[in-house]
């Protein structure tokens, strides 16, 4: 589900949380690890290094939404409905810097940071759970060619789908390249991935694309519901270069 970005007036009205390039006096979000809050709190989440990172939240009707901000600048938003949801950053594009993360909200939430610094490569990877949490967030840069077309497969690893799945299970998203664009969240997602079936690296998606516009790194955001592995199958192959693919 895409979600509705929210309007420069209704982040002036306070009703969302703010990620800023000014350091604040805030509880530091660790990396690849829950947090849970209530009410209205700042917490501050420093990016280290060129590769992409997020913040993800989980917080069902209790958060009204989030923005980003740099320098007084509003760089993005979205409002939150069934998780998962997020703010991505390039650090390909944005110099590695100190954010502050605030949150207005009414009922209890719980926010990940993701520090990126791994380049996923081409071939079966599996991703080790973080945390023993039954929900954990990975972020990978990816980097892609002019043209291509791109297939990843997300599973959680030797695990069979069960008879009526819904949509609660892994779930991937492909942010673009774009140096105009560095803060980015599922509505601006070139492709996302969340029905899921019984793939060879087990129960979970398939994410395509087309046909990439441009060479360049991408970053690739992987969602999975239970505590086990995850595996990625990443391929690219060559497409005849044009616009955009989905």
């Amino acid at each position: 589900m895409r979600r509705t970005v929210l309007t420069a007036a209704v982040l002036a009205m306070g009703l969302v949380g703010v990620l800023s390039g000014v350091a604040v006096a805030a509880p530091a979000l660790p990396n690849s690890q829950w947090v849970g809050g209530s009410g209205s709190t700042a917490y501050s989440a420093t990016t280290t290094g060129p590769y992409w990172s997020a913040v993800l939240a989980d917080g069902g009707n209790g958060i009204d939404g989030f923005g980003v901000t740099a320098v007084g600048t509003q760089l993005g938003a979205t409002t939150f409905g069934d998780f998962p949801d997020y703010v991505a950053i390039d650090g390909n594009v944005r110099s590695a810097q100190n954010y502050t993360v605030s949150v207005s909200a009414a009922n209890p939430y719980r926010l990940e940071f993701l520090n990126g610094n791994t380049v996923l490569n081409t071939g079966l990877t599996t991703l080790t759970p973080p945390t023993s949490d039954v929900d954990n967030g990975y972020i990978r840069d990816v980097y892609l060619y002019l043209g291509n077309r791109v297939q990843i497969v997300v599973g959680e690893s030797a695990v069979t789908c069960a008879g009526t799945i819904g949509t609660f299970y892994t779930q991937a998203y492909l942010m673009g390249d774009d140096t105009t664009n560095p803060v980015q969240n599922q509505a601006s997602a070139l492709a996302h991935a969340e029905s899921p079936w019984q793939t060879p690296e087990g129960c979970g998606v398939t994410l395509t694309y087309s046909s990439v516009p441009r060479t360049g790194w991408y970053g690739l955001l992987v969602f999975g519901y239970g505590s086990t592995p995850v595996v990625v199958s990443f391929s690219q192959s060559h497409h005849a270069p044009g616009g955009g693919g989905g």
